[in-house]
């Protein structure tokens, strides 16, 4: 295996290459416990102890597999050059609910506290905003965006609720989650050459500058001092 690759936009494809592997990107999918479709929705109305990942959670992680099998080099996740050489870097974003965009803005103020007419106006301003969208009106996108800024500006508590369900569940979601990601691979490839996992330390970091004031949990990974 190379012990460096060069850093570049195509750096995952460079390692594959120089490695014989076949790119295969493949990340978890987690499902909760609770009632409805989605996990927000879930998270909203479930008691925190009973939000767990249920067995319909699918846990493999990796970018690049060994289409020659060996005992344990045959699935890579692949990072670039993380913070300088490893100081911490994101290994998944998306394993508890988050908000990324405006879609789920009805389910946020339905499972979190809105009013009957909160949740109301909200469905009716996401309603303009995706005709607006989807009719290529641009000024009309905006018109509507900038309605439900204001509307999660004047109901903060709604968002504060969801942020706060969200550190309370934070808590269930333990190290065995993590294992159960990461031994679906061999290691990390970086820049800087591989790391195998006992090189490696995962945990959470809080992201707070996420969408409409929504944090969003992560897991990091760094190297091992």
């Amino acid at each position: 295996m190379p012990e460096r690759v060069d850093v570049g936009k195509d750096f995952e494809e460079i390692v594959a290459k120089e490695l014989g592997f076949i790119i295969s990107r493949v990340n978890p999918k987690f499902e909760y416990n609770g009632k409805g479709r989605s996990n927000i929705r879930k998270m909203g109305y479930s008691k925190t102890e009973d939000f767990v990942p249920n067995d319909k959670s699918t846990f493999h992680k990796y970018d690049l597999v060994n289409p020659i099998p060996t005992p344990n080099f045959n699935k890579i996740e692949v990072k670039r050059d993380i913070n300088k050489g490893l100081r911490y870097g994101i290994l998944y974003s998306e394993p508890l609910p988050c908000v990324k965009n405006w879609s789920q803005l009805p389910t946020v103020f339905e499972s979190f506290g809105g009013s009957e007419e909160l949740i109301i106006e909200i469905k009716a301003e996401y309603g303009g905003y995706y005709n607006c969208k989807k009719n290529s009106d641009e000024a009309g996108e905006e018109f509507y965006k900038d309605r439900m800024r204001q509307l999660v500006k004047d109901n903060q508590f709604i968002i504060n609720n969801f942020n706060n369900k969200l550190e309370k569940v934070s808590v269930n979601f333990g190290d065995e989650y993590i294992k159960k990601m990461t031994s679906t691979n061999d290691g990390l490839y970086t820049s800087h050459g591989f790391y195998r996992h006992n090189e490696l330390i995962y945990d959470f970091r809080t992201k707070k500058s996420n969408f409409c004031g929504t944090i969003r949990r992560e897991i990091f990974v760094k190297l091992r001092q």
